[in-house]
């Protein structure tokens, strides 16, 4: 298989265990099995590359850096 094609497969898997992660509870079982296969991905991009980072999308980099909404899951506000 070509590198090139490689990448191309792996980064489709990377982007399905992200976005399953996403709508997993955090620490269940899906979720740590995702993170596993992405981690692994990312290992093999490096090999491939020499970047770690290579598939990670500029998506995924814009939602790192938005702050965390610290109201999720909140009760709503007291009526006043």
């Amino acid at each position: 298989m070509e590198k090139q094609d490689l990448l191309k497969a792996v980064g489709e898997c990377r982007g399905a265990c992200t976005k399953a992660s996403g709508q997993a509870p955090i620490g269940g079982e899906v979720y740590k099995a995702c993170s596993g296969v992405t981690n692994a991905i990312d290992v093999l991009a490096e090999t491939l590359t020499g970047r770690r980072s290579f598939l990670v999308t500029a998506a995924q980099y814009a939602e790192r850096s938005k702050p965390a909404d610290l109201t999720a899951g909140c009760l709503p506000p007291w009526p006043g």
